[in-house]
C-alpha cells in the first residue's frame, strides 16, 4: 500500500475479507487454484434433466464456461480444442 493510500483517510473500501478468498483455497489447495477456475450456476447442474441435457451437453457447457469471462464477449473455442478436452471426436 502506498502512503497516499495511506492518508486517504480511511476511504478506502474493502471489497471483500482477506478469508473468503482463500475459502476455495482451502477446499481445492493452491496448486489447483493458481490453473484457474470457472464460475459455474448450480442451477445448471441441479436441473440438467429439467433441461433436457444429456451429460455430453452438460460436458460441452461446462467447457463454455471455462471459456466464458466477458459478458460481451461470448465464448468460441474451436470443435478440435473442444474435442481434445472432452476426448471426443470433432
Amino acid at each position: 500500500m502506498s502512503d497516499k493510500n495511506k492518508s486517504d483517510g480511511g476511504n478506502v473500501v474493502q471489497l471483500r475479507a482477506p478469508k473468503a478468498g482463500r475459502a476455495s483455497e482451502k477446499k481445492w489447495g493452491k496448486q489447483v487454484m493458481d490453473l484457474g477456475f470457472c464460475i459455474v450456476p448450480s442451477l445448471l447442474l441441479r436441473a440438467q434433466q429439467r433441461l433436457g441435457l444429456n451429460p455430453t451437453q452438460l460436458a460441452v457447457l461446462m467447457q463454455l464456461c471455462d471459456f466464458w469471462w466477458e459478458d460481451a464477449r461470448k465464448p468460441h473455442p474451436g470443435k478440435k480444442l473442444l474435442a481434445e478436452r472432452l476426448g471426443l471426436s470433432e
